[in-house]
């Protein structure tokens, strides 16, 4: 995450695996506010195999279907996705 400091804003999602309902929903949602997310410099990062223990999953630590900013702090209700670009 290192790499985005003063550069991009990482948003991360993570999910148990591709074909999760709520991380489908999450990844339309990112794709509808595509231009939003660019003109604030988002980057979004993903990571759907928990098996695979990834840096991002060690440093986070994630329980289920999150997003996380830059900054390593959650926002999120629950299991519901977050939209983006809206009012």
């Amino acid at each position: 995450m290192s790499q985005f400091v003063w550069k991009k804003r990482p948003v991360v999602v993570f999910a148990d695996g591709e074909a999760d309902p709520r991380f489908i929903e999450q990844l339309e949602l990112l794709r509808e506010g595509e231009a939003d997310l660019a003109d604030r410099d988002v980057v979004v990062l993903l990571d759907t195999d928990p098996d695979a223990k990834s840096d991002l999953r060690l440093k986070l630590r994630p329980t289920r279907l999150h997003a996380c900013d830059h900054r390593g702090r959650w926002w999120h209700k629950a299991a519901q996705a977050i939209p983006v670009g809206r009012s």
